[in-house]
């Protein structure tokens, strides 16, 4: 008769949890590659807007250039 190790279960890496996430839900997956990218497609956008409403609004006196 020969006595064996118990058998110890380990949790799995962060890493391995995170891919099996996103392979079970592929809609997180898609906004982990595309989430990063549109946000500062937003931010850009957002930046831009304001920029053209302050411009929109400045003006400067010709006789004084002020």
């Amino acid at each position: 008769m020969t006595l064996s190790a118990p058998v110890l279960h380990q949790r799995p890496s962060l890493a391995r949890r995170i891919s099996a996430a996103l392979w079970r839900n592929s809609t997180l997956g898609l906004w982990a590659v595309l989430g990063p990218p549109f946000t500062w497609f937003v931010l850009i956008y957002l930046a831009a807007l304001v920029a053209l409403f302050v411009t929109a609004f400045w003006s400067v006196d010709d006789l004084t250039a002020k």
